[in-house]
């Protein structure tokens, strides 16, 4: 027994039919672009591209028209795609007609302040820090009271520890057996 293999036949397509349809993707590009020339480029090179995909694996004559324009349509959706991603992933510069002043605009570049308090944690953290250094629970016992596991529990205290200290890490602690218990 042989080995069989599909055998892709590509059939001559006339060249009316091909200008008619470049001429057709063209204009769809340009329709996509809706007057934006650097997108109107990107999107005459894919309906372009295409065409060509179309004309190289069309098996049928009489069908290459439709089946070109579905390309077509594929190809420039897709593009308009990717370029609507690469403006989502573009940093956006701030308008001063419409954002406000320029003390808000540099305000927004700064990075955001490191908190500096317990207080100024976010809740969950501050709630377990105050109960492990202030309250002297376990981790354990903290992980039972927050419903939480111990090791959860540590790396909260952890992640606090890095958002309060500058430099090298310095986890809370206490000496062995102190307990320091809230009034209250």
């Amino acid at each position: 027994m042989g080995v069989s293999e599909t055998v892709q036949v590509t059939v001559a397509v006339p060249d009316a039919a091909i200008a008619a349809v470049y001429e057709w993707a063209c204009g769809h590009a340009r329709y996509r672009a809706k007057g934006a020339t650097e997108v109107e480029d990107e999107l005459t090179d894919a309906a372009t591209n295409a065409v060509m995909w179309a004309i190289k694996n069309c098996t049928d004559a009489t069908t290459f028209e439709n089946f070109a324009k579905a390309a077509v349509r594929r190809w420039v959706w897709r593009q308009m795609h990717r370029i609507k991603r690469k403006r989502a992933n573009r940093p956006r510069a701030a308008d001063p007609t419409t954002e406000g002043t320029i003390e808000s605009m540099c305000a927004r570049t700064e990075k955001p302040v490191r908190p500096v308090l317990m207080d100024d944690l976010p809740e969950d953290l501050a709630f377990i820090v105050r109960l492990y250094l202030t309250d002297g629970f376990s981790m354990r016992e903290i992980g039972l009271l927050t419903g939480r596991s111990p090791n959860t529990v540590q790396v909260h205290l952890t992640k606090a520890a890095k958002l309060l200290h500058d430099g090298p890490l310095v986890t809370p602690s206490r000496r062995n057996g102190e307990k320091r218990l809230t009034a209250g």
